[in-house]
């Protein structure tokens, strides 16, 4: 049995966190609670639903991802540890499907505050997606 998992995000910007939530495609609403295997969470500041994600077996994912704001701005993210539904994990283990998601969340969340920066100094950025799923990015300052 998988369970709720509340960790405290490396992932510091909010506006970045949520624009690499819809940048890859995911639904994000304010309010609510993320769904796991048993239920409900706490109420969250924002919901993400991994739009078009599925598990290990090629199913659509049931759970959604909470995001909590705490003091001084910390974010934390609340989500099911075995997105797989299937895996009975303890702790802070994730199964392979929930690493996955969210590697392509903080890959998303990457890609989206480094286009801000460059933006900000009026740089090009040109995005390319590797058949691997890695995303190289070609900064080019304008003189």
């Amino acid at each position: 049995m998988s369970h709720l998992v509340k960790k405290a995000c490396a992932l510091s910007d909010l506006s970045t966190l949520l624009d690499a939530a819809r940048n890859i495609g995911w639904d994000v609403h304010q309010g609510g609670k993320a769904k796991f295997f048993s239920g409900y969470s706490e109420e969250c500041d924002f919901v993400m639903t991994p739009v078009g994600e599925v598990n290990d077996r090629g199913e659509g994912l049931r759970y959604t991802i909470g995001v909590k704001l705490g003091e001084h701005g910390a974010i934390s993210l609340l989500y099911d540890n075995a997105m797989n539904s299937r895996n009975v994990l303890y702790g802070d283990e994730e199964d392979a499907c929930t690493q996955r998601i969210l590697g392509k969340l903080k890959q998303s969340y990457q890609v989206v505050a480094a286009r801000k920066v460059a933006q900000r100094k009026g740089w090009r950025v040109c995005e390319q997606t590797r058949a691997d799923g890695k995303v190289v990015l070609k900064l080019q300052g304008l003189r």
